[in-house]
């Protein structure tokens, strides 16, 4: 495909990074929490970006060690939960807000069948357009919510004091969220393209914008307009997210075959959900963290032996 403009390329990546975890998990960690485990936990969430473009450009990250068959199956079982998350959140925030049960479960199930179906033929290239549009709504949305709160007065929520236990969950959290793009295929489907390694950089500021507005909106009390903003943002964020799963599982089997698969997610989230699935993505850190490091691990190898091939070759040419 084309170059992609770096600050185009960089708002994909942040908006893929969202999650419609990362806007309310991220207003609830400084309220409940406190902001000492808020600022590890926001620090490490922007600074993996950058990281991640870091090692894309000196390229420790090597398609050969992904596309192995155990590292590729582990991977796209990332994708797939990923999903899940994006369909339990949309129907979460949606029933915390009085939308009605069905109504928000058909909601959650309408969107993630869109974008997967319009990604279906039209890919990565679309995928990063609509991105930059949804990362824009959802950046927009955020500032309309503050200033909404400010003109009108609501009151202000008291943020909690971080105690040990808080910044210690704040500095594991940490090191998974450090990890998390180096096995997101997402990501390594725009790190690999031209200029992504350096858009990372930039994503990363983009997303410390985002979480700073988020961190704003934390101290705040939702009014009954507020929510409704909320639920664009919401909607925008999740979607971004979710269009960056649909093209990733194309990686599995084709376009066809990733296409069904994550249809049928989208379709029997709830039936998986309760069933307890979601539950082990709470178990998950730990293989995460040792997935992301066999990955960086397997490309450093990679790397030396092909340095050193290369060096041979020279000798023996010289």
């Amino acid at each position: 495909m084309e170059r992609v403009p770096t600050v185009k390329l960089a708002a994909s990546a942040a908006a893929s990074w969202a999650w419609g975890t990362g806007l309310i998990v991220g207003m609830e960690i400084a309220q409940t929490r406190g902001v000492g485990a808020w600022l590890i936990w926001a620090a490490c969430n922007s600074l993996t970006l950058a990281l991640f473009g870091f090692l894309m450009h000196k390229k420790v990250l090597n398609r050969a060690v992904m596309d192995s068959k155990p590292f590729k199956a582990f991977a796209i079982m990332i994708q797939i939960f990923c999903l899940l998350f994006q369909m339990t959140v949309i129907n979460t925030v949606l029933g915390r807000l009085g939308v009605p049960a069905v109504a928000s479960y058909a909601i959650a199930s309408a969107v993630g069948i869109i974008f997967t179906l319009w990604m279906y033929k039209r890919g990565l290239p679309t995928s990063i357009k609509t991105d930059v549009v949804q990362w824009l709504v959802a950046i927009g949305g955020m500032v309309a919510i503050l200033l909404a709160g400010l003109i009108t007065g609501v009151p202000a929520v008291q943020r909690a004091s971080s105690g040990l236990s808080d910044v210690l969950w704040g500095v594991w959290s940490g090191c998974v969220l450090l990890s998390g793009p180096i096995g997101d295929l997402q990501h390594w489907q725009r790190g690999e393209l031209p200029g992504g390694p350096a858009a990372y950089k930039v994503s990363a500021l983009f997303f410390a914008g985002f979480l700073l507005l988020d961190f704003l909106l934390s101290g705040l009390q939702f009014s009954p307009v507020m929510n409704g903003i909320l639920i664009v943002v919401l909607l925008s964020v999740t979607s971004s997210t979710i269009d960056s799963i649909a093209v990733a599982l194309h990686e599995l089997g084709g376009k066809k075959i990733g296409t069904a698969v994550s249809l049928t997610v989208c379709v029997a989230w709830g039936a998986l959900a309760s069933f307890g699935v979601l539950s082990l993505w709470s178990y998950l850190g730990i293989p995460r963290v040792v997935f992301a490091l066999a990955i960086v691990a397997g490309g450093i190898w990679l790397l030396i032996k092909r340095r050193k091939k290369d060096g041979k070759a020279e000798v023996e040419k010289g």
